[in-house]
């Protein structure tokens, strides 16, 4: 992960000296206790998909760098993670990069805030869908993903936990489409589907 960055930032003009402490600081938060879904093994696998869309992604140093920041900011018990993600990168390459390319990272990750794309675009669909792709991974792997969620929020009484999750939950179920680029949504849509529904009805079980 490091010489990836390393070489990313080097094409965005990073100096040298920058770099490393911009590394342990990403790898700092990611690793924070809190974290049971939302840690490196999340940006590792958002990562993986946008590696294999390189060459339809339009600027992808632009899109790396906005994965490694779109959770850096991560309390499950605040609603302005999303904002405060996007500012805390603006903060760290505002001298570095042009506002138009500021402007297009904060939008990728205000966009996963309720994952509908800001902008009309392959990246910002390839975005959007590598964040959610755990959705349409395996039973086994989704049911990794559940329980995690639920250790994130564990101080959320059960009851009041299976309501609000499940609202969001049939949001996903009601939209025409979970994915947007083509390739993910033939792949992983039905899956999704399928997942949610599930865990959907192990809440009414219990």
């Amino acid at each position: 992960m490091k010489s990836e960055f390393n070489q990313v930032l080097s094409e965005l003009g990073i100096p040298e000296n920058k770099k490393s402490f911009l590394f342990e600081r990403i790898i700092e938060c990611y690793s924070e206790s809190n974290r049971d879904y939302h840690n490196l093994r999340h940006i590792r696998e958002m990562l993986e998909c946008l590696d294999s869309k390189k060459e339809d992604i339009i600027d992808y140093p632009l899109l790396y760098i906005s994965c490694l920041y779109h959770d850096i900011v991560y309390d499950t018990h605040a609603t302005d993670n999303e904002e405060k993600s996007a500012d805390y990168l603006e903060r760290d390459f505002n001298i570095y990069l042009s506002k138009e390319k500021i402007e297009k990272c904060k939008n990728l990750i205000l966009g996963t805030k309720k994952h509908q794309f800001l902008k009309d675009d392959f990246d910002n669909k390839i975005f959007l869908d590598s964040d959610l792709l755990i959705l349409g991974r395996e039973r086994n792997r989704y049911i990794e993903y559940m329980d995690s969620i639920r250790k994130e929020y564990e101080w959320v009484e059960k009851e009041f936990y299976k309501q609000e999750r499940t609202k969001v939950l049939q949001k996903f179920l009601e939209r025409d489409r979970i994915y947007f680029t083509k390739e993910i949504f033939d792949k992983y849509e039905k899956q999704a589907r399928e997942n949610i529904q599930f865990e959907i009805e192990m809440y009414f079980q219990k």
